[in-house]
This record gives C-alpha cells, sequence and structure tokens, in this order.
C-alpha cells in the first residue's frame, strides 16, 4: 500500500510532462471535380464543346467560354483554391474565373484567378477566400488561341471550412513583435499560436533579414475572420502548395489587425532568397484598394523593422506578381515608413492639466521638418496627437488644449528626426519644468523625499510596456530604517502614487525596482505653495556637478546624499565661488540612510557651484529654497561634466526672468560659445571666456 503510494506522484508528474501539445482546430474539405464528358455537360458551351473529356475550342474558332453550371458543397466553406490540368502551347491562353454565393441564388462578382504553383504538371491557383458559410460555387473558363485550341483536362476546385477555432472577436490578446530592442514601438499582433488554434513551426532556421518584400492575399476587406481565413491558407500551402511552412512573416488585414505568420523577421522562409522578410496584405486593391487601417498599421510594422534590422526604405520592396495598385504606391509607402522610424523619444511622466496650464516646448535643429506624435496616458486611456515640427524652429504644444477634459497626463514624445523636448507646468505660483527621460529603465533612485508638515509627496510612473509591471519601493529613513512596499503599474498607462499613504510622517531617499522597465518622477507640494518635480537617476555615481547653488538672504541650498550601500561611504563635498576660491567639506554617509547637508553653512552669503564626490557610487540631489521658503526648485546634478548643453525651453519676456548658470570644475579657463535659437528660427550668439 505504501509502495502504491509513492508511485502515484510520479505517474502524475510523467502524464503530465508528456502531455500532447494543443491541436490545431479541425477543418473540413471537399472537391468538386470536373474530368470527364458527365462532368462538363451540365455547364453552358460558346464556341466549345468537350473531346475525349477535355475541354476545347470548336473548330475554326478563335475563342470560346464554359459556364460551369452552379454547384452545392455539402457543408459550408470559407475558402478554396482550384487545380488545372491544361494544354497549351505558344499563342493558347486559359482564364479562369468564379463565383461564389451564400444561397444560389445572390452572386457575388466573378474574380479572375491565376496559377501561382504548379506542382507534377498541376497548375494551382492563387487562394480564394469567401465569407463564411459560402454554400455555392461556380466557375467560367474562357480559351483563346491564334491556331488550333488549348485543352482543360481537368478542373478540380478544393472548398475548405476552417470556422471551427478561434475568431478574431475571440483573440483578445496582442502581442509586441519579437525583435531587437529599437526606439520604434514594435506593434501588437495576433502570435500565430492564437490564430491557429496551437499551430507552430516544425523547425526554424535563422536569417538576417536584408530586405522586406510586400505582396498580396486576395480577401475581400471587410473578411469578418481573419483568424479563419489564415487557417485555410495554412491549409492550402501545406497541401495544394506543398510547401513545409507559411511563406509569410506577417499578415495585415482590411481592419488593420497583424498576425504573426513566422516567430520573428529573422525566421528563414521555406520559400525565396534567405534574407528576404515578406509580409501579405489580406486585400483586394484592384477592386476594393488597400484600407487606411491597413495602410496605418503595415506602415507601423516597416519603421519597426527597418529600424529594427537597419534597413534603408529602398529595402522595401513590392512582389513581381503583385497588384499593379500596390506597385505604384511603393515611393508612398517607403516615405511613410520612413516617417514611423522613431530616432527620438522622451518620456514625461509628471503632469496635471487639470491644476494649471502646462505646456510642452519642441525644438528641431534639423534642416528638415520633423514629424511627432506625442502619446498621452490621460483618465480615458492612452491618447494620440500629430504634429509637425518645422526645420530650425520652435514649437509650443498647449497641453490643455491638446488633451483636454483630463486631470493627469503621463506623455511621450516620439519623433522621426532628433529634437529638444521640455515640459512646464504651472503648480499655483510655482513654474515645474523637466527636460524629461529617454530611456524606460527598471531601476530609480531619488535622493530626497519628504511626508512631513503636510507635504504631499507623489511618484508618478509611466509603463510603456504592453504588459503590466510590479514594483518594489525601497524608503532609506533618516534614521537607517528600511522600509519596502510593494507596487503594480498597468501596461501603457500612468500610475500616481501618494506616498504619503504608504510612509506617512517620514523623510527618506528612494530607490524603485521593477519588472518591466518604466519612466518615473517625484513631485512634492508643500504646504506654503512651494513645489519641485525631480526625474529619477537610473544610476548611482561617484562624482555629482551642479552649476547652481546659492546662499544670499532669502535663499538656502541643502544637498541630499543617499547612500543605498550597506557599509558608510565617505563624501567630499566642494563649493566654487565666482571668484576662484573654493571651499571643501567632508562627510561620512551611514549606510542605507539619506542624509541633508546645508550649505548655508558651509559657504553663506554667496553664489556658487558644487561637486561631490563619493568613494562609492551615490546619489545627490540639490534643492534650493527662495523667498524666505515660499518658492524651491529641485534636480539631481550632472554626473559628467560635457562640452555642449542644449535646453529647449528659455523666455527673457516681461515678467520672466532667466540665468543661464554655468560651473568650470577643469584647471583652465573655457570659452562659452552661447546660441538662442528664438521663437522665429532666427538665431542669436554671444561668446565668453571662463
Amino acid at each position: 500500500m505504501l509502495r502504491s503510494l509513492l508511485l502515484l506522484p510520479l505517474l502524475t508528474a510523467l502524464v503530465a510532462q508528456t502531455a500532447p501539445p494543443p491541436q490545431a482546430p479541425p477543418l473540413q474539405t471537399g472537391r468538386w471535380v470536373q474530368t470527364a464528358l458527365e462532368d462538363w455537360l451540365p455547364g453552358v458551351f460558346t464556341n466549345t464543346y468537350v473531346d475525349g473529356g477535355g475541354l476545347r475550342l470548336q473548330p475554326e474558332q478563335r475563342t470560346g467560354e464554359f459556364t460551369s453550371a452552379a454547384f452545392q458543397a455539402p457543408f459550408g466553406f470559407n475558402a478554396g483554391v482550384i487545380e488545372t490540368v491544361i494544354q497549351a502551347s505558344a499563342g493558347q491562353t486559359v482564364t479562369l474565373e468564379l463565383r461564389s454565393s451564400l444561397d444560389g441564388q445572390n452572386w457575388r462578382g466573378w474574380q479572375r484567378l491565376v496559377p501561382v504553383v504548379e506542382r507534377n504538371g498541376v497548375a494551382v491557383s492563387e487562394f480564394v477566400a469567401f465569407p463564411s458559410f459560402t454554400s455555392w460555387l461556380q466557375y467560367r473558363v474562357t480559351l483563346a488561341a491564334d491556331s488550333d485550341s488549348p485543352i482543360v483536362d481537368e478542373l478540380a476546385t478544393t472548398f475548405v471550412n476552417s470556422t471551427a477555432g478561434p475568431a478574431l472577436v475571440d483573440v483578445v490578446s496582442r502581442a509586441p513583435l519579437q525583435g531587437p530592442t529599437t526606439q520604434t514601438p514594435p506593434p501588437a499582433a495576433i502570435s500565430r499560436a492564437d490564430w491557429s488554434g496551437g499551430d507552430q513551426p516544425t523547425a526554424i532556421t535563422r536569417q538576417r533579414p536584408q530586405r522586406i518584400e510586400l505582396t498580396q492575399l486576395r480577401v475581400p476587406v471587410d473578411d469578418p475572420n481573419g483568424p479563419a481565413t489564415l487557417r485555410a491558407y495554412a491549409w492550402v500551402v501545406a497541401n495544394s502548395y506543398g510547401e513545409s511552412d507559411l511563406p509569410f512573416h506577417y499578415f495585415v488585414n482590411g481592419t488593420g489587425t497583424l498576425f504573426e505568420g513566422q516567430p520573428s523577421a529573422s525566421t528563414r522562409l521555406p520559400v525565396g532568397d534567405s534574407g528576404v522578410v515578406r509580409v501579405a496584405l489580406l486585400a483586394d486593391a484592384e477592386g476594393e484598394g488597400v484600407s487606411e487601417a491597413a495602410e496605418a498599421t503595415l506602415t507601423e510594422l516597416l519603421g519597426w523593422l527597418t529600424e529594427s534590422y537597419r534597413l534603408a526604405p529602398d529595402a522595401i520592396t513590392v512582389a513581381a506578381a503583385a497588384p499593379a495598385q500596390l506597385i505604384e504606391r511603393l515611393p508612398a509607402i517607403r516615405a511613410a515608413a520612413d516617417r514611423a522610424v522613431v530616432r527620438y523619444r522622451r518620456f514625461f511622466p509628471e503632469g496635471s492639466p487639470g491644476n494649471g496650464p502646462e505646456r510642452l516646448v519642441l525644438v528641431n535643429q534639423n534642416a528638415a521638418e520633423a514629424r511627432a506624435t506625442l502619446v498621452g496616458y490621460t483618465d480615458q486611456g492612452e491618447q494620440r496627437r500629430i504634429l509637425v515640427v518645422p526645420a530650425g524652429q520652435r514649437v509650443d504644444v498647449d497641453l490643455n488644449a491638446a488633451f483636454a477634459d483630463t486631470a493627469s497626463l503621463g506623455l511621450t514624445v516620439l519623433a522621426d528626426r532628433a529634437l529638444l523636448a521640455e515640459r512646464t507646468q504651472i503648480a499655483g505660483r510655482e513654474l515645474l519644468g523637466s527636460a524629461g527621460v529617454g530611456a524606460p529603465r527598471r531601476s530609480w533612485f531619488w535622493a530626497a523625499g519628504a511626508t512631513t508638515d503636510g507635504t504631499q509627496t507623489y511618484l508618478l510612473i509611466v509603463n510603456p510596456q504592453a504588459a503590466p509591471a510590479e514594483g518594489l519601493l525601497t524608503f532609506f529613513g533618516e534614521t537607517g530604517t528600511l522600509i519596502t512596499k510593494t507596487v503594480n503599474f498597468a501596461p501603457q498607462a500612468r500610475t500616481t502614487l501618494l506616498l504619503n499613504d504608504l510612509v506617512p510622517d517620514q523623510r527618506f531617499g528612494l530607490k524603485l525596482v521593477t519588472t518591466q522597465a518604466v519612466v518615473a518622477e517625484r513631485s512634492a507640494f508643500a504646504t506654503n505653495g512651494a513645489a519641485t518635480l525631480v526625474v529619477g537617476s537610473p544610476t548611482l555615481n561617484r562624482r555629482w556637478f551642479f552649476a547652481e547653488g546659492v546662499t544670499t538672504t532669502g535663499f538656502t541650498t541643502t544637498l541630499h546624499l543617499l547612500n543605498p550601500w550597506p557599509q558608510q561611504i565617505a563624501v567630499a563635498v566642494q563649493v566654487l565661488s565666482e571668484d576662484g576660491t573654493t571651499v571643501s567639506r567632508r562627510y561620512a554617509v551611514p549606510p542605507q540612510r539619506a542624509v541633508a547637508v546645508s550649505l548655508n553653512e558651509v559657504a553663506p552669503d554667496l553664489p556658487f557651484a558644487i561637486t561631490v564626490q563619493g568613494e562609492r557610487p551615490l546619489l545627490v540631489e540639490r534643492e534650493l529654497r527662495f523667498s524666505n521658503g515660499l518658492g524651491a526648485t529641485a534636480g539631481l546634478g550632472a554626473s559628467v561634466p560635457a562640452v555642449r548643453w542644449r535646453f529647449a525651453e528659455g523666455s527673457t519676456a516681461p515678467p520672466a526672468v532667466q540665468f543661464l548658470l554655468v560651473a568650470n570644475p577643469n584647471r583652465a579657463a573655457v570659452n562659452l560659445e552661447i546660441t538662442y535659437t528664438l521663437a522665429d528660427g532666427t538665431t542669436q550668439r554671444f561668446t565668453r571666456e571662463m
């Protein structure tokens, strides 16, 4: 008895490990064959007749036609293909047309079919999609010859019902395509496993994508069941064309839905040359054109593919057998794909249009115009706005007008050319500004935070990924106490965390670690109206530089030092005054603690710059309060000096008063060249030795 009990878990595990993979839904197939005299006779002959079972022109006739009797299938179907055996020499042609009906009374228009594969002397036509549950078929053959006659020895129509299995309305999952990490967002697609019901490639050979080829599978633009159509096509590929796998990487239907044909663009197809990425539009370009939704998805896909594999626009081609309408559209498709490549991306998590005016400033320093897409994460979900930034110009976007009726607004700026961007927002009497975040990260640090004395501190997180993220917040208290909290972030959305709810009445440094890369900013609002906005830092550094600090009357300057390590670290702070003198102090920062250092005590009644050097990497923020504490600004320093700095926002129009603060930590003088780009696109330059 004991032995049986011990064996049972082992047998259960073996059964689980050897369970068969999901099976594709069953298909129904049937054939309607015309090969003998009695098969042809019910049809209508015009200058044609049957000789020995083959259809041919009557003697002395140069053209003729045969229209079959209507055929009712034993079950409803949604796709098919025609196979023919034809004898034809030079100067002889056979044209084949097909039409369908749901009820045998109301017929769709004739569709001309062309052969695409020849197997063992049998010509196989292009794939044909029908409305679901079509029951009737009829075909028409036109013969033409300069002399004698071509002969149709056999004509077989295979019809397929693939509606069993997931329909488009049932497949709700969309996942970004697999490929290299890019700034251009990968478009979301229905995976092959989802639309096929479980079918997957049997074997995968890799390739390096070098060219993209577009073509068409003729499918009505209003096809309501893309997954069923593709399941039928996969059956035809395997059973009628004799191919080992699907000959396309991606499919785009008339509603703009993207389907995977292969796991990635780096999968070698069973047909054609290596290095070719094949994309099929499920469309009828000749009869209905290509829908706007399909073109939009195709543009998104091509932009991502060209950036992913570093392909030029002219690497996008059209198959020779594609319809003329698609070939004629190629220049426009290339241009649209090039515009879809994201060459600039910036994230701005903080934004509250319901609290006051907000503005986004975009500066285009290129010689050509830039097209920018603003992706807003609002109370009503994701919203997009598209605008043009002229060459050499600055554009001011009123975000309150662009995204009306929303209290919160996270923002991503995507552009096809490099830009400068800065977001400003008025909170009470404060003007908060941010240059945003360049890339999502999984780790973020802030050296300061407070939920004491009525201060409200928020963490604003944008998760641009298609999957939800989980985050672990670690609060480093002033006394060395560590507090951790777990939070969740919805996909492609902004999350607002009021830290007062998590750690009331505390002063702290902060670390956020997430399962998916996100972007984050911290804002704080004091009861007297002072407010600050600080972008998180994804890294710790040993050196930090600040160009501004001041301790004159009404001003206080505080350094916040975060040591997340379990060891104490020594930190050297140096104050650089305008006359070239320096003041230095050394501090010991206890392990896993946030420490505030008042520079009013170190360098009273001075304007200055600051450098901070730690024996281990740490995070440093500088907080500056003015108007006797009624105003505030805070921010991270620079981790390295640089020879070029750019700012999108600037104004000297009354009542604004603006300063540019520059620190030179080097032992030699430097020459400064300052260029102002004015609102009308003109520039002014000034030089100065420092």
